[in-house]
């Protein structure tokens, strides 16, 4: 699950600074601690798969291929690449306003879907793709929700019809039917 994940990364991150600092922290993951770890997580997804496009809008060239560039993708402070828009004067947050952007087929993307997925108990692919649009932005999303949805063994389980037997003719009997009820 992503919670996992995430807590993993966490205690990973936290053993790394007290490693280097002496920091005496422990207990339980922070929410602090979580979200960055999902952060670093997110920039190194970027790093493997939007090399390029990190390049092209680090030196303002322009964006290649277009399917991207339609998208407007900025780099924001914390180095993460996300979706520009016209939501620029909304009063919604930043992250909802500009989605972080994240490839169609990585572990990621495949552990934050199925994490919604779960999250609202099985929902289908419009709810988890609707969810998962407030934050993140998922190239071809449609596609890749789908597949993640039509691919979980409870909820084809519960997708699966029932076989319906084919009724046969009751075979043919010589005995006339006085004799079967005395």
């Amino acid at each position: 699950c992503v919670g996992c994940v995430w807590g993993v990364v966490g205690y990973c991150l936290r053993f790394i600074s007290r490693a280097r600092r002496r920091s005496a922290l422990a207990g339980p993951i922070s929410f602090v601690e979580q979200y960055q770890a999902l952060y670093r997580v997110v920039k190194y997804t970027q790093q493997m798969h939007y090399s390029d496009l990190y390049k092209q809008i680090i030196a303002h060239r322009d964006i290649v291929p277009v399917s991207l560039a339609q998208l407007a993708p900025f780099v924001d402070h914390e180095g993460l690449i996300r979706v520009g828009g016209r939501l620029k004067n909304s009063a919604l947050d930043d992250g909802a306003k500009h989605p972080i952007l994240l490839p169609q087929r990585c572990h990621l993307t495949e552990l934050l879907i199925r994490h919604y997925h779960q999250l609202l108990l099985h929902g289908g692919a419009r709810i988890v793709l609707s969810m998962i649009s407030r934050r993140y932005w998922i190239m071809s999303g449609r596609a890749a929700v789908r597949r993640a949805v039509y691919s979980c063994v409870p909820c084809s389980k519960y997708r699966a019809n029932a076989p319906q037997p084919f009724m046969a003719n009751l075979p043919a009997s010589r005995v006339t039917a006085n004799r079967l009820f005395y």
